[in-house]
């Protein structure tokens, strides 16, 4: 088990979040969020 703030205990999410943002985001140029909604949906099937 890994102690309280370990910097470990976070990546699987931290990436995650970073692909998600990347791929998502910046790639496509979402703006709204009804966008954001629908593309992150797509993305994590």
């Amino acid at each position: 088990m890994h102690g309280k703030g370990r910097w470990s205990a976070n990546l699987r999410a931290v990436r995650l979040w970073q692909s998600l943002n990347y791929e998502c985001v910046h790639l496509r140029g979402i703006v709204a969020g009804s966008q954001a909604r629908n593309s992150t949906g797509k993305w994590l099937a």
